[in-house]
């Protein structure tokens, strides 16, 4: 018999392959290798399958040819703006900037700045003809309190009154407590707690704090 196959008349062999993985390829895709499967004297040789898995990034995130980047902000940026210079994944740098009052979950788009389109049926090694979306989702970073170095930023920024406002608003985020105030104020608060006698002790003066942090940031940026 075969001293090398042992009978079976087939050997088993490592081959070294290089495969070609189109540029945007999402997971799932199945890349063919034809007739280099398993072969066997009583069957067609097989064709050798790949599937591309994509390994999770430290900073994107990806949904189809999009790509998601959270930008975190201080609470300064937020009322006043941003500019950061961000490195994409062909290390290319973009510039994001915003101007406005930004709160958590708000996302600003960069047409093209994405992942290549994969279209059915196009060859693999083709230049792609059109590149999904970077999307910036911005996170505001709130302190729990204003340090004095803080306080006295903002409140150049500001003024002294929407920044003892925003100082009490953190307040109320931490603590879900905002200044004590008179029966009569208590009125007019959209949610009060009240003190065991039944008189408003703590009030939420302008509705959401989001709202409050609107109603801080109104007229900043362009």
């Amino acid at each position: 018999g075969c001293p090398n196959c042992g009978g079976e008349n087939t050997v088993v062999e490592q081959v070294e392959m290089s495969i070609w993985i189109p540029a945007g390829a999402p997971d799932g895709t199945q890349i063919v290798q034809a007739h280099e499967g398993n072969q066997h004297q009583f069957r067609k040789r097989g064709d050798l399958i790949f599937t591309v898995h994509s390994e999770p990034h430290p900073r994107f995130r990806r949904d189809g040819a999009n790509i998601h980047y959270t930008a975190k902000m201080t609470l300064i940026e937020a009322l006043t703006g941003m500019k950061k210079k961000l490195t994409l994944l062909s290390g290319k740098r973009l510039t994001v900037k915003h101007s406005k009052v930004t709160f958590s979950g708000y996302q600003k788009n960069f047409p093209g700045h994405g992942l290549p389109v994969t279209e059915e049926g196009q060859d693999p090694k083709a230049m792609p003809r059109a590149f999904g979306d970077l999307v910036v989702d911005f996170e505001v970073v709130f302190p729990q309190r204003l340090t004095p170095k803080q306080y006295t930023v903002l409140a150049k920024v500001l003024g002294p009154e929407r920044t003892e406002l925003l100082s009490k608003l953190l307040k109320v985020m931490t603590d879900n407590l905002v200044v004590p105030l008179s029966e009569e104020e208590g009125r007019h608060c959209e949610q009060s707690w009240y003190d065991a006698s039944g008189s408003p002790e703590w009030c939420m003066p302008h509705g959401r704090w989001w709202e409050t942090l609107d109603l801080v940031g109104q007229g900043l940026g362009g």
